[in-house]
């Protein structure tokens, strides 16, 4: 984060201020990555079948009203999201009004539908950013990911054309068995094009609790390359705050409305406390008991960690992902105990 987005951050984390709102518009893509947690079943999946969707998706009309009592209530920062959210049949009618409402408007997409002519609306609507995930730095990378080995020169253009036209563009990788592989040929890729890239080390189950997702973690390997090494930079978006003590926004800054309405704590905890369609979304925020549940959990989990690791405050542990992987949600992630001590280990010998 910029200094001012930090102190922004603090300020609104104090007060429990609702900063940001993630929307997810759909859950349907035209990827299918192999470690996708998403709750739809993707081609190729090691699992049998997907969530059945509980009820309408949002139409424009009840997307833009959401919108109108968001920007009423202060929220600065919209995420659109999905699965794919430029599958969504209003995507370019929500952005203009989302970015008509002077939100600072995060896009979240695997750029293989960015064409000239996407590109040129986006130029016209100007969001804040556009933040594109990449899944190697060749086609092979892309089939052995998620089937889509052709769309690797289709990504790479509109990486080239949305920076031809000065639209603020941010990459992301998610580190697994398959990219660790290309590592420096991806860094290499982004340097190219002229984008900052953060790396995501950390796998998560799917919503409904299966592990295949956790089957493409990479190996300890990778992740000392990812970590010791100070070109790559580690974090799943630029708006991170940072790492360690104190970080978990639950229940503090965020929400999460997924395509049907439902209003989530956040996009890893998916447990609803309500719905747009029958619920104040700002009375859900200001009154529900579950959000200072879930501030006590996650105060809880950070004790834990002091117990049980000297790197704590270099350990990010989410709740929602340990609910998911131990039932519990103050169980500390292994996977996040081992990078704790791996950072902490390379932190030393730059003597930081």
């Amino acid at each position: 984060m910029t200094l001012a987005l930090d102190k922004l951050f603090e300020k609104a984390y104090e007060n429990r201020q609702l900063l940001y709102v993630s929307l997810e518009l759909t859950y349907s893509c035209n990827f299918a990555c192999k470690f996708c947690y998403n709750p739809q079943k993707r081609a190729d999946q090691e699992r049998e079948s997907g969530l059945d969707a509980s009820g309408k998706a949002f139409d424009l009309g009840e997307i833009r009203h959401l919108l109108s009592k968001l920007r009423e209530s202060g929220v600065l920062f919209l995420t659109l999201t999905g699965g794919e959210p430029l599958m969504h049949r209003d995507f370019w009618d929500i952005l203009e009004s989302a970015c008509g409402l002077s939100f600072a408007v995060r896009i979240f997409t695997n750029g293989s539908l960015i064409d000239e002519a996407a590109a040129d609306r986006l130029v016209k609507n100007r969001p804040y950013c556009v933040e594109m995930s990449i899944y190697g730095a060749s086609e092979e990378c892309y089939r052995r990911t998620n089937n889509r080995g052709g769309d690797f020169r289709k990504v790479v253009a509109a990486a080239k054309m949305l920076k031809e036209r000065g639209i603020n563009l941010f990459l992301k990788c998610v580190l697994t068995s398959i990219t660790e592989g290309e590592m420096d040929n991806i860094q290499d890729l982004a340097d190219s094009l002229g984008c900052e890239l953060r790396w995501d080390p950390v796998l998560t189950p799917s919503e409904d609790g299966l592990d295949y997702p956790l089957r493409y973690r990479a190996s300890e390997n990778g992740l000392e390359k990812l970590l010791g090494n100070p070109r790559f930079r580690v974090g799943v978006s630029p708006f991170d705050r940072g790492e360690g003590d104190s970080v978990c926004n639950i229940g503090r800054i965020s929400l999460d409305v997924d395509p049907y309405g439902d209003i989530k704590p956040c996009v890893q905890w998916k447990e609803p406390v309500g719905n747009v369609r029958r619920d104040d979304i700002m009375d859900v925020w200001k009154h529900s008991p579950r959000f200072a549940e879930l501030m006590e959990l996650s105060k809880k989990s950070l004790e834990r960690i002091k117990e049980v690791t000297e790197d704590h405050a270099y350990c990010f542990n989410c709740i929602g992902r340990s609910k998911l992987l131990y039932g519990d949600p103050t169980v500390p992630d292994e996977c996040e105990l081992k990078i704790a001590a791996i950072r902490r280990k390379y932190s030393r010998a730059r003597g930081e």
